[in-house]
């Protein structure tokens, strides 16, 4: 009897020392893990500099289909402000009480939010790359007054999230690539769609009404499947596969104001001449008006699969299109010299980290910072995207409702190709 009592003391001994060193090695964690994810109670405001820099910028992904909350691509390294390192960390809704930062992405938010802030002066952004016809929100004013900072593909936002991604590096390597010798290329027009099948810009019926009207489209993607010419073989990289022709297709999904995507970038680095559809002030970002050919100039679509055969047997005038990649930065147009100058290519920071310095003002202001503001407050960029519209006709995709009787703004045939460095025709 004794023995057993005394195995039962040690038995119950031993588990309330487990329980004691389960509970111990639990608060540890949660304590470590506590300081890891940076400050948990708003600190009061305005702070000193050193103070601010001591806890990581905190932001919290709260709706995201697309930029997880564990987001390993997301560019928040080497990030400074006011020439010190600052840390900056990109965590799920979980933060959302401590958040520096609460990101909602416009294809996923509610509208109204109806979640408050954790305190005054935590910041709302709003994350979007994609147009706005495809997430409306970014066109609704009581929508976009409920967010302090716009992320966006518009140049009025606080934070451009423009797909002109190039470091120093690749700027020389990929974008000013010499073209191919006009002589090694084919004379066809590339065309590479292989996702976004049914877009606002009907792009993919555009392409297939001007094969109609007598271009030689060589296809690749299952959005142009059963085409004359197509190519069933993947295609890893567009750019490689542009380069060998003298023509290629860059038509954006919708005819956005600044809605330039990497359609473009990567048809201009491939060195072939783009046919362009897409944003009506497309011009504002080119490194040169001729670098394109654009649909939005054209008299018809015959007229273009004109422009195209000519040019494409006058070589004085189709190199003329590519001459800009042999120019000085400083003899580009001034719009594409301010792209380069914000943009990583001269050493800026990223998106994602001026998102973080956005928050160490914050974190520093002696009182919240105003106007924070969006896009629609701005009435000059309003202003110019009526103009840009206007061109178009009534609503942006007004121009392909009925692809055999589209309206284009109209330049007579001559002009037309004067335009391109032809003779008249």
């Amino acid at each position: 009897m004794l023995l057993k009592a005394a195995v039962r003391r040690i038995r119950n001994c031993g588990l309330g020392i487990l329980f004691l060193f389960a509970i111990t090695l639990n608060t540890a964690w949660f304590f470590r893990r506590r300081f890891h994810v940076a400050h948990h109670l708003p600190k009061p405001r305005p702070m000193a500099l050193q103070d601010a820099l001591k806890d990581p910028v905190v932001i919290a992904v709260m709706t995201s289909p697309s930029i997880g909350a564990e987001q390993p691509t997301w560019n928040v390294s080497g990030c400074s402000w006011e020439r010190q390192p600052i840390g900056c960390q990109v965590m799920g809704v979980a933060a959302y009480t401590h958040a520096d930062v609460l990101l909602y992405h416009a294809s996923a938010t509610p509208c109204p939010i109806g979640q408050p802030r954790s305190w005054p002066w935590q910041l709302r952004a709003i994350w979007s790359t994609e147009s706005s016809e495809y997430h409306p929100v970014l066109e609704k004013r009581a929508c976009m007054d409920e967010y302090d900072v716009e992320v966006s593909y518009r140049t009025c936002s606080q934070v451009f999230a423009s797909s002109f991604d190039y470091s120093p590096q690749t700027l020389s390597t990929r974008l000013f690539l010499p073209p191919m010798p006009f002589e090694a290329k084919d004379n066809s027009v590339a065309a590479f769609l292989d996702e976004d099948c049914a877009t606002l810009s009907k792009r993919e019926e555009l392409i297939r009404e001007l094969a109609a009207k007598g271009l030689h489209i060589a296809a690749w993607g299952k959005c142009l499947s059963g085409m004359k010419g197509h190519h069933s073989q993947a295609v890893p990289d567009r750019s490689k596969l542009y380069r060998k022709y003298k023509f290629c297709i860059a038509f954006e999904t919708s005819l956005t104001q600044d809605y330039v995507t990497e359609e473009l970038w990567q048809a201009l680095e491939a060195g072939c001449l783009p046919l362009y559809l897409g944003a009506p002030n497309v011009k504002d970002f080119l490194p040169a008006p001729e670098s394109i050919i654009d649909l939005a100039d054209a008299e018809t679509h015959k007229s273009i699969a004109h422009i195209v055969k000519k040019l494409a047997k006058n070589s004085t005038a189709y190199n003329a299109h590519l001459a800009w990649k042999r120019r000085p930065l400083s003899k580009l147009s001034n719009g594409f010299q301010k792209m380069v100058a914000s943009s990583q290519a001269a050493g800026g920071p990223s998106k994602e980290c001026r998102l973080c310095q956005l928050a160490m003002v914050q974190r520093t202001a002696t009182s919240v910072p105003a106007p924070y503001t969006h896009c629609l407050r701005n009435g000059s960029w309003l202003k110019a995207q009526r103009t840009h519209t206007s061109s178009w006709g009534p609503g942006t995709n007004a121009l392909l409702k009925g692809l055999n009787h589209v309206q284009w703004p109209q330049l007579g045939s001559n002009q037309w190709s004067a335009k391109h460095g032809l003779p008249p025709a």
